[in-house]
């Protein structure tokens, strides 16, 4: 048999092993070429075919028929891996914090912070009372919130318990 004449869907998957509905899909996504009466040029067709599989074993070739670009999903995989590592790392060398590292370590900082502005209204009650002016009440509650902020500055003793917690915790 002459490799350049044409030939039937049936013939060349006869040659290569498909199925001629195969073929045709094949045709229809132009991986190989038919004239108009349905035939294929043997020698040029089982090259293509030949390629195109093996393109597809490589995982180089267009999508698969179930949709996944072999390609596309190990690089989103290797990226997928390389982000996990390197959150690994970045854990490990103390660079980021878990959700509940902090919540251990801000918990007790707002906490008191909380404390501390709930209690300006008590205080501010008795001044307020004495207030004859808005501005004199404005200026006892400013005093009153300024406090309030001077002493969580000046209190260094909930950020030292904090870093007493975080360093015996946090060392793997």
């Amino acid at each position: 048999m002459e490799l350049d004449t044409w030939v039937s869907a049936a013939e060349i998957g006869e040659w290569v092993d498909l199925h001629e509905r195969q073929v045709r899909k094949l045709a229809e996504s132009q991986v190989i070429q038919r004239n108009g009466k349905g035939h294929y040029r043997l020698r040029p067709t089982v090259h293509a075919i030949t390629v195109h599989l093996r393109e597809q074993a490589a995982g180089r070739g267009s999508a698969a028929p179930n949709g996944l670009d072999l390609v596309q999903e190990r690089a989103a995989l290797a990226r997928a891996q390389r982000i996990a590592q390197e959150v690994k790392n970045d854990l490990m060398l103390r660079q980021v914090m878990t959700h509940s590292d902090v919540h251990r370590v801000i918990g007790p900082l707002l906490h008191s912070v909380r404390t501390a502005f709930l209690a300006v209204p008590s205080n501010a009650a008795p001044r307020l009372a004495a207030c004859k002016t808005p501005q004199e009440a404005f200026a006892v509650l400013t005093d009153l919130v300024y406090d309030v902020l001077t002493k969580l500055s000046e209190t260094n003793t909930v950020v030292e318990q904090i870093k007493d917690q975080a360093s015996g915790e946090f060392d793997a």
